[in-house]
């Protein structure tokens, strides 16, 4: 089912709810509401929630949910959910299977994305790929971005610091050599991961009081290094307090206890860390 919003103009008639309602089903759709401002539905097909309909003289409108697409594992659209889980935005996602290869790469240049790649979002005619370009995006609409120059140089100088703490595990989990090159790379994580401890210090959260897309980037690289060396965060209490205070926010919690939560892979299915069908024992 795709989920998309019925916007009515010049509505506001309790008969013409009760008649909406009557279209709607005759159209195949389900109401989850009665706001005869906006109603909610499950559109049958794409092609459809596109159409306008005429009702009682005034217009109707389908507006489709966004839409992210990805592989269907963690990787580079994990935060992008977690940060839609938090604000609450709905959203459906495009999960392209590890057989989907050659569906993704048929379908890769015919989506209207100007740079096509995973993962994309799409919001109205909005398009979007670059997991950083969506994860601000959607910041920025929930007003995360900073109000100064000086606080938005500062969040884009935690995105890059945070891109390195992700990019060095990636670097060495597609390499046929991992376990090699893991013993040099624990070597030096408590001193990346000091450093990180040092600069949450007591803060709850990264930048804000409240959590940001930052975060969902640092849980996720957390969570990464966690499985890679589960005693990784035993000498930092405060980062590992961090992640637990992630995991008990309502909409996150809720979100990890869903179907819908993808714990397994962290990486695509060939990687020599995080790939694979399932998580080591």
């Amino acid at each position: 089912m795709i989920s998309a919003r019925f916007e009515i103009i010049g509505s506001n008639s309790s008969l013409e709810t009760l008649s909406l309602n009557k279209i709607c089903r005759k159209l195949g759709y389900r109401l989850n509401t009665v706001n005869p401002l906006c109603f909610c539905f499950n559109a049958s097909s794409v092609v459809e929630s596109k159409k306008c309909h005429p009702l009682l003289g005034y217009r109707a409108a389908l507006v489709m949910s966004p839409v992210l697409g990805y592989w269907k594992l963690r990787g580079l659209a994990q935060p992008i959910r977690l940060l839609l889980e938090f604000v609450g935005d709905k959203y459906d996602e495009k999960l392209y299977d590890r057989n989907d290869r050659e569906k993704w790469f048929k379908e890769k240049y015919s989506l209207g994305l100007e740079l096509p790649n995973l993962p994309y979002y799409q919001d109205g005619n909005l398009k979007l790929t670059q997991s950083l370009a969506i994860l601000r995006y959607i910041a920025d609409k929930h007003k995360m971005l900073g109000s100064t120059p000086e606080e938005r140089a500062t969040i884009s100088m935690i995105e890059g610091a945070l891109g390195d703490l992700r990019n060095g595990v990636s670097r060495i989990a597609y390499n046929e050599k991992f376990e090699e090159l893991k013993v040099d790379y624990l070597k030096n994580l408590p001193t990346t991961l000091r450093m990180w401890s040092e600069f949450l210090g007591d803060k709850p959260y990264l930048h804000h009081s409240t959590p940001s897309h930052l975060d969902f980037m640092f849980y996720e690289a957390l969570d990464v290094l966690h499985y890679l060396e589960p005693t990784c965060l035993d000498a930092f209490p405060n980062l590992s307090q961090f992640m637990h205070r992630v995991e008990a926010i309502p909409n996150i919690k809720a979100y990890m206890e869903s179907d819908r939560f993808i714990k397994w892979p962290l990486n695509g299915w060939q990687a020599s860390f995080g790939g694979g069908d399932a998580p080591p024992s």
